[in-house]
This record gives structure tokens, C-alpha cells and sequence, in this order.
């Protein structure tokens, strides 16, 4: 069977047959996905597979952005299941989940959301980061100055 398109038999699948079909495409375990989706536990997977919850939109996009997988097919089924063909590349940046295993799920999700951006709005967060970090960086010093004063 083919999952990679959408189909009226993809559409008849519920969210919780396309989770396992996602699941299955990635050859991984309940506890891998749910890494992926956002650190969440084997269990939580569980009840999406028996149909007994729906992921929540945070968990689809963090499968999206560490994974590939299209958040729209696994909720409602349409479109393709892979991301990656409904949407330009962003370049050669690796996916989060690729650009190194020693990242947390929660910075793999960050990474993602931030390479979904355009270049323009990257630069913004990342003077905005900047700033806040110069901000922080006088306020510690000024208190550490304070401190050898006393």
C-alpha cells in the first residue's frame, strides 16, 4: 500500500491508524516517536495508536520539524505524508532531529520551528537573542560588581 499520497482510503483512516503508519514508514518504536514528537513518553503514543487520544498540534509539529512528516496528514489525512513534498526545501540545513544526537527533544522542536522560518524572520530572533543576551550579561555583571563592593 502506498501512504505517501492522498487517497479516499487515506482519508478513511483515522489519526490514530496514521500514526502507526508513520510510525511503521520511520521503523521506530512508541518511545522513539514520542521523542520526536516533542519528548513526550511511550505511552502517550499509545493511547494515540489505540484511538483513545489525538496528538496535540505542539506534538505534530515537533514529528514535522524532527521527523518530516506532514502534521496536516497525521491529524486529517490530506495531503502527502512526508512534509518534505509540500513544502520548498530550506536549503542544505540538516533536520534538527540529523543535526546532532546529543540534543534534547525540546531543543530538536526549537531548531525546527526556527528553520520553518524565512532567513529575514531568523535574523530578527536572532538579534533579538543577541540583545537579550548583552541585557543579561550587564545586569550579572552589575550585580557581581555590586557584590564585590560590599
Amino acid at each position: 500500500m502506498l501512504y505517501g499520497s492522498s487517497s479516499n482510503l487515506d482519508k478513511m483512516q483515522s489519526t490514530a491508524d496514521r500514526v502507526r503508519i508513520v510510525r511503521k514508514h520511520l521503523g521506530i518504536s512508541q518511545e522513539k516517536l514520542g521523542k520526536l514528537a516533542g519528548g513526550l513518553t511511550k505511552s502517550a503514543v499509545s493511547q494515540w495508536e489505540a484511538g483513545k487520544t489525538n496528538p496535540d498540534w505542539d506534538a505534530l509539529r515537533a514529528l514535522e520539524n524532527n521527523a518530516g512528516i506532514n502534521a496536516e496528514w497525521i491529524r486529517v489525512g490530506v495531503g502527502e505524508m512526508l512534509a518534505s513534498a509540500n513544502r520548498p526545501s530550506h536549503g542544505q540545513m540538516p533536520r534538527p532531529a540529523e543535526a546532532s544526537p546529543s540534543l534534547t527533544p525540546r531543543q530538536q522542536a526549537l531548531l525546527g520551528y526556527f528553520d520553518g522560518l524565512t532567513e529575514e524572520q531568523q535574523e530578527a530572533v536572532l538579534r533579538e537573542l543577541s540583545e537579550k543576551k548583552q541585557v543579561n550579561q550587564a545586569i550579572v555583571a552589575h550585580f557581581l560588581g555590586r557584590q564585590k563592593a560590599s
